[in-house]
């Protein structure tokens, strides 16, 4: 079964919805929204999803791939809450 996780459904409910989207300026909101929740789905918590994308064995990698994880997901959810906040109404 397919997690419930709200980025992979708003992710997938974006994306079905692309196709019929006409302005270009709501299109373009839209494809940023999908980015970045593309972004936070590739580097989602272990427990969410089945395989690790990168290995975080190697001690002197950990901080700076945590840091660069925090990041991407603080600037997904940011698109995504913008999106949702000035596209949805």
């Amino acid at each position: 079964m397919k997690d419930l996780d709200i980025i992979d459904i708003l992710h997938d409910a974006v994306d079905a919805y692309l196709p019929s989207i006409l302005e270009e300026d709501r299109r373009q909101k839209a494809l940023k929204f999908l980015r970045g929740s593309e972004a936070y789905l590739a580097t989602r918590p272990a427990h969410r999803k089945s395989a690790e994308i990168i290995s975080l064995d190697d001690y002197a990698v950990l901080p700076r791939a945590w840091k660069a994880i925090r990041r991407t997901r603080r600037s997904a959810l940011a698109d995504a809450t913008n999106y949702l906040q000035h596209s949805v109404s």
